[in-house]
């Protein structure tokens, strides 16, 4: 939005916009590419209620929190359910029944239906990969037993074992890394 809506102006952050007939101030521009940059948030605003509309009977807000480094899940499950009781405790009208819910953004997201799709999917190209490496392995061993000749030429001409050795492994090494590289890129891309 900073970039299509405003031309990338610099001079943004500090100035006042108007949204829904009231004023905000910009208090900063998202880099692209941050946590936050998942292309359905053009913009965030405060989460500001108006006196009408502060009541506890509401149960509707999903908060996406990071563990701070060092701390566990059933650390914050039990710092949360902690919180959820004297919430319940205190508002007994309004949030007798409700509690906190931890759980990690990915079994969230992902769900057990997907997970096991996926699953399947993972399993689908691990044989689709195995399938590849067997045919590329046998496309060597094939070219090694068609180089027979040039084999025995370089033995006969002083080529110890090792040195032919050394030179099919250089040559095998150099592939699967050409390999390698060309498969880190295709994944990139």
């Amino acid at each position: 939005m900073w970039a299509g809506r405003f031309g990338s102006d610099a001079t943004l952050v500090g100035r006042t916009l108007t949204l829904d007939g009231e004023p905000y101030t910009v208090i900063g521009v998202m880099p692209q590419g941050s946590a936050f940059d998942r292309g359905f948030n053009d913009m965030w605003r405060p989460l500001a209620f108006k006196p009408g509309e502060l009541t506890r009977n509401f149960h509707w807000l999903v908060v996406y929190g990071r563990l701070k480094a060092g701390a566990t899940l059933d650390a914050a499950r039990a710092q949360m359910d902690t919180v959820g009781a004297r919430i319940a405790r205190d508002y007994p009208d309004s949030n007798k029944d409700w509690g906190v819910t931890i759980d990690r953004y990915a079994d969230v997201f992902i769900g057990p239906q997907l997970r096991g799709s996926l699953l399947v999917l993972l399993s689908a190209v691990g044989v689709l990969l195995l399938i590849g490496c067997a045919n590329l392995a046998n496309l060597t061993l094939a070219r090694g037993t068609a180089r027979d000749r040039e084999v025995a030429v370089r033995a006969a001409i002083g080529a110890g074992r090792g040195r032919l050795v050394r030179q099919f492994l250089t040559e095998n090494v150099l592939l699967a890394a050409a390999g390698g590289v060309a498969g880190v890129l295709l994944g990139y891309g």
